[in-house]
């Protein structure tokens, strides 16, 4: 089981503001309960001889899973609206309904059962019937019931899939039925095989992390411009800490949520890829200050800036000239988008640090934020995106290992380092 290793060493001495402001950052690189779902945990990656030689979690040392019972319960996720994808869907349900493979319980998302291809299909009715989903109520609870995910689908299914579990998330089996799939490992040719192998436990796993996104401000009357406050005065007055998943409902009927630093927290996203602060439809280019554990670092005059996760690096990121980084590596990537300047580099920081991202009273323009490619958010003026790492990673399961896996995306579908050998003389 993976132990509770900080990402930032001891803590320093700090003052009580500090120190609460401190609190709530992601601390820890693995789940504090060593709980990926509700039955999957990590085997021993190390000797006791290699522990007592290190005081971190080796980013390179091979995860392998291990059931504390025989999983029963599967989510299937599938590619939406895709014909071809949802013929394959159906056909590997009825394999799992009707083998033996210890699998009692299905769940799909609710957009499943309203597609016609599903619907209409008399012949799957009886596989249908056994599905179970969830609503708007209970998805939650229905979640946390789920020991293992299949996604069929690209990587786009699997982004979707991450941002439905907000705290411990199960492991997840990729199978690659997108145009890219650069983080789907599995071939459908073979899924029979490797979901034996998943369900028998043992096989290679990698902890892809999160970035905990939140959109802030300290101005709350500024923010509501003159209107009536929604929060009692007495409230206000009294602002009350903020846990890091404590702001994860962003409905428009309950007030932003005041910490004790005083600012606002007006909405919460958890993002697999990358966080992109942008212009948006504005013809200038974005002013935009990025501070590093509080302490400004830069000014950004740019089409915008990506704050990217060793797995957004071969995205978005990669695209704007960021590193490529391999998942495991503890970090954050931070590349500008068209910098105006010749000498605005993409750096790469690690993983413990808060990144704020504040649009300056000096802008022309607002800013737009977006979050794995949703929830498009405006940030006014005074505003910030506070980026850390998430507390719960998302365990991605590997078909041959870490390493391999990677390089094999990295060849097959970038066509890393492609060229013709050259001639002997």
């Amino acid at each position: 089981m993976a132990s509770n290793v900080p990402i930032s060493g001891s803590r320093p001495k700090l003052n009580r503001l500090q120190s609460m402001k401190y609190n709530q950052r992601s601390q820890f690189i693995y789940d504090a309960k060593g709980l990926y779902g509700p039955k999957a945990v990590l085997l021993e990656s190390q000797s006791a001889e290699q522990k007592k030689r290190i005081t971190v979690e080796d980013p390179a040392c091979e995860h392998h899973l291990c059931w504390l019972t025989p999983p029963d319960t599967v989510l299937i996720m599938k590619k939406y609206k895709d014909s071809e994808v949802t013929k394959k869907f159906k056909q590997l349900c009825a394999w799992v309904v009707k083998g033996d493979h210890n699998i009692e319980k299905i769940v799909v998302e609710p957009s499943i059962l309203e597609d016609d291809l599903i619907t209409d299909d008399e012949d799957f009715k009886d596989i249908r019937e056994k599905f179970e989903t969830w609503n708007t109520c209970n998805q939650q609870s229905v979640l946390q019931e789920v020991d293992w995910v299949l996604c069929m689908g690209g990587d786009g299914t699997l982004l979707y899939t991450s941002s439905l579990f907000k705290g411990s998330v199960p492991p997840i089996m990729s199978i690659a039925m997108g145009s890219l799939g650069f983080l789907t490992p599995f071939s459908y040719d073979t899924y029979s095989t490797d979901i034996k192998r998943v369900v028998n436990g043992g096989v290679s796993l990698t902890l892809r992390h999160r970035l905990d996104c939140k959109v802030t401000t300290t101005d709350y009357m500024d923010h509501y411009h003159g209107q009536t406050c929604p929060m009692e005065e007495d409230e206000f007055q009294k602002p009350t800490v903020v846990s890091k998943f404590s702001a994860m409902t962003t409905s428009s009927s309950l007030p932003p949520i005041i910490d004790s630093t005083k600012e606002i927290v007006l909405s919460n996203q958890l993002v697999m890829n990358e966080v992109v602060v942008d212009r948006g439809p504005s013809p200038y280019i974005t002013n935009l200050e990025v501070f590093c554990n509080g302490r400004i670092i830069t000014s950004v005059q740019a089409d915008g800036i990506i704050v990217a996760t060793p797995t957004g690096s071969t995205a978005y990121a990669l695209a704007a000239g960021a590193s490529v980084v391999h998942p495991s590596t503890p970090s954050m990537v931070i590349c500008p988008i068209c910098p105006h300047s010749l000498s605005f580099r993409p750096v790469v920081v690690p993983s413990g640090v808060e990144i704020s991202i504040r649009v300056s009273s000096q802008s022309r323009n607002t800013a737009w934020a977006s979050f794995d490619g949703r929830n498009r958010t405006e940030i006014q003026h005074g505003e910030s995106v506070v980026i850390t790492t998430a507390s719960y990673p998302v365990p991605s399961i590997n078909n041959t290992g870490h390493v391999t896996d990677w390089f094999d995306s990295l060849a097959t579908c970038l066509h890393w380092n492609v060229r013709e050998v050259q001639k002997m003389m």
